[in-house]
């Protein structure tokens, strides 16, 4: 068992329509029930009990910003949501010669970004 099992807990029906609202909100509709399958499992902050982080298949999806309250979605996340919003929407393309930095895990800067979807 992963130290992921052993402390996922799962998800109350109430967190679940709360996330799933956070992210129509923050991505558009219907992005709620795609990104968030009744699966999901959470991780709860010790101190408040809150939603911290949220996972399927054992793999991070998001996790809930506690200062706003918006969703700060995982590699895998992106990958989900990328799956069902077409493009252009939230696609940022940075230059090739970046790329490589880009896949060491690096920061995207501005200057290297040559086109963005405008939204």
């Amino acid at each position: 068992m992963s130290s992921v099992e052993r402390i996922c807990n799962p998800i109350t029906q109430e967190e679940l329509i709360r996330i799933r609202a956070v992210a129509d909100f923050q991505f558009g509709n219907g992005c709620g029930h795609a990104l968030f399958p009744e699966e999901v499992t959470v991780i709860r902050s010790k101190k408040t009990g809150k939603v911290k982080n949220i996972y399927y298949q054992k793999k991070l999806l998001a996790t809930l910003r506690p200062k706003d309250g918006y969703l700060a979605l995982s590699i895998e996340g992106g990958k989900r949501l990328a799956m069902i919003i077409p493009p252009p929407r939230y696609r940022v393309v940075p230059r090739e010669d970046v790329i490589e930095f880009l896949k060491k895990g690096r920061n995207l800067f501005a200057k290297h970004v040559i086109e963005c979807d405008p939204e």
